[in-house]
């Protein structure tokens, strides 16, 4: 990654960003924030993961610090994630092909593994498509399953709504395991999808 002509807004360095961040989450923040300069705010964890040298594990997971926290991203649709940007236009679509707000679902799963513990996330592709992908993964002892989902106009939204909800349950703040009921985090999920415009 050569940053010949980045510079680091002050603003960035006086609140202590690159003090706070450390390994992938710093080198995603700085290359990011190079890429909002060139006008580029939307991003893929293959794009950011070629451009910083770390594995897409490791973005994946580095990444998650810049959203949770709304420090650089504003908007996340199952692997796709959107910079803050004055006009929230796409200036770069080289970088995405497919852009547009997505539909999708806000999932609860379980794993025996895990027990008392779920796994709250979102995906615009179908529910199931994502626990197999996640059952691929490697270190999963046994399958993830799908407790509940409901279906939004706006999945990215709704899941940082749920996981704010809920933080409190949170038992690592840059994953999306919470130690909850399935009760409370189903009327969490039904809530905020009802907020949402055209959800029922």
């Amino acid at each position: 990654m050569i940053l010949t002509d980045f510079i680091m807004p002050r603003a960035v360095v006086a609140n202590g960003n690159l003090k706070r961040f450390k390994g992938a989450t710093l080198a995603i923040f700085v290359y990011v924030y190079y890429c909002q300069q060139k006008g580029i705010h939307y991003f893929d964890v293959e794009t950011l993961s070629e451009n910083t040298g770390y594995s897409k594990e490791e973005v994946s997971d580095g990444i998650y610090p810049l959203l949770d926290n709304e420090v650089l991203f504003d908007a996340y649709e199952d692997g796709v994630y959107q910079t803050y940007s004055e006009n929230q236009v796409e200036k770069e679509p080289a970088i995405i092909t497919n852009t547009k707000k997505a539909t999708g679902f806000v999932y609860i799963l379980s794993n025996k593994s895990m027990p008392g513990v779920l796994k709250i996330g979102m995906t615009t592709r179908t529910v199931e498509q994502r626990v197999s992908e996640l059952n691929k993964a490697t270190g999963c002892l046994t399958p993830f399953e799908c407790e509940f989902s409901k279906y939004t106009t706006a999945p990215g939204f709704v899941e940082r709504q749920v996981h704010a909800a809920l933080s409190y349950a949170r038992i690592k703040q840059n994953k999306e395991f919470f130690n909850v009921s399935l009760d409370e985090a189903k009327q969490v999920v039904i809530r905020y999808t009802r907020e949402v415009s055209n959800d029922n």
